[in-house]
């Protein structure tokens, strides 16, 4: 069973070996448009998303000095009642 598998293998890999396919320009154009539009979306994700971490960490360290701020008002309510 395995030696017939093997055979049908080689079968496959020889005849894509002699297989060969070149497409014509039209296409070639068009695989390459597609291309382009790809890295210019990427490119505009990759920017979209160091904006955004760079506009949105002020808030980020701005609500870890809120709760800083609210920790201490908590320790300080908490300490004058056990006084």
């Amino acid at each position: 069973m395995m030696n017939h598998m093997d055979d049908l293998n080689n079968k496959f890999k020889t005849s894509a070996e002699n297989f060969s396919l070149t497409p014509n320009a039209t296409v070639w154009t068009k695989v390459e448009s597609a291309i382009q539009k790809r890295k210019r979306r990427r490119r505009f994700i990759i920017f979209f998303l160091i904006a955004s971490f760079i506009g949105g960490s002020p808030f980020l360290f701005r609500k870890k000095e809120d709760l800083s701020k609210n920790e201490n008002n908590l320790k300080e309510t908490i300490s004058s009642t056990t006084v």
